[in-house]
């Protein structure tokens, strides 16, 4: 894998000044991107020229990094991104806009690698979805899957019900979910996903293992403590403004104490992982 600017990770030109520049000296105020980048890159296993596509690839600051860690990257999604036409023009990265996950315009076995990051909760069928990536991908092709497994930490709160979690409930008891799975029904709709609860580690495993696949790792992409810590920090935001997506400009000071947590610990955590799999 060629070297890279981590700490420009997921830079792309803008026409504006101080984007530009922001993004330039700091990377992209995207917290679980920049969190998840290297283990995600890494879990590719990069070569030169490798055909990589990056498929739900939102506003496509992985697939940059993809571009310059020596991929011949590709980019999919079905929404039109300001990104995209700086993807183009600066990088010759090609990006394709469907009407469906389950429908690409690529070849059969053409891609050596495929990324699909927070995509499987988008899908209304993720079997269908994995048929369709497994049709795109070279025999021994790699297929990374980063997912979401659902907020641990906030369900041993609720479990627990002590006293933060009282005082909590009083403070804000018109906007305090009554159940764990009521917060994580509201939270996915607050996303637009697909699916209204968290899809289980086992479910892929064995969708991906029906349809042919051989599963080569499954590993955290963040440690607990940090894992823990953006959990807490999306329930507090939802309770104060009824969203669990947080705004780019909580990045600049939570993002430095988070890279000090994530150094400092040890445990990996069992709710952001990365599926790595090979197509037989």
């Amino acid at each position: 894998m060629s070297k890279y600017s981590y700490r420009t990770f997921g830079y792309i030109p803008s026409y504006s000044l101080k984007t530009n520049l922001c993004c330039f000296l700091f990377g992209v105020p995207n917290i679980f991107k920049r969190l998840q980048g290297k283990k995600i890159l890494s879990s590719l296993d990069i070569h030169d020229k490798e055909k990589i596509l990056d498929f739900g690839c939102g506003s496509g600051y992985l697939t940059v990094e993809l571009y310059r860690a020596g991929a011949e990257a590709f980019g999919l999604d079905v929404n039109k991104m300001p990104t995209h036409t700086a993807l183009r023009e600066c990088y010759n990265i090609p990006i394709t806009i469907v009407n469906s996950g389950e429908n690409s315009p690529y070849e059969d076995n053409y891609f050596d690698k495929i990324l699909a990051s927070e995509i499987l909760p988008m899908i209304s069928d993720p079997k269908n979805f994995l048929i369709e990536l497994k049709r795109l991908l070279k025999p021994s092709g790699f297929l990374s899957i980063v997912n979401g497994f659902g907020h641990p930490a906030i369900e041993k709160f609720y479990q627990k019900k002590g006293l933060f979690f009282r005082i909590l409930n009083k403070l804000y008891k018109k906007e305090f979910p009554p159940t764990y799975l009521e917060y994580t029904k509201l939270i996915n709709k607050s996303f637009g996903t697909s699916q209204h609860n968290f899809l289980s580690l086992q479910t892929i495993i064995n969708m991906l293992n029906e349809l042919g696949f051989e599963i080569r790792e499954v590993a955290s992409s963040m440690k607990e403590p940090v894992s823990a810590t953006l959990s807490f920090v999306q329930f507090f935001w939802h309770l104060k403004n009824g969203k669990a997506i947080l705004p780019s400009w909580m990045f600049y000071f939570l993002y430095p104490i988070l890279k000090v947590i994530n150094f400092l610990s040890k445990e990996d955590c069992s709710n952001h992982l990365i599926i790595t799999a090979i197509k037989k």
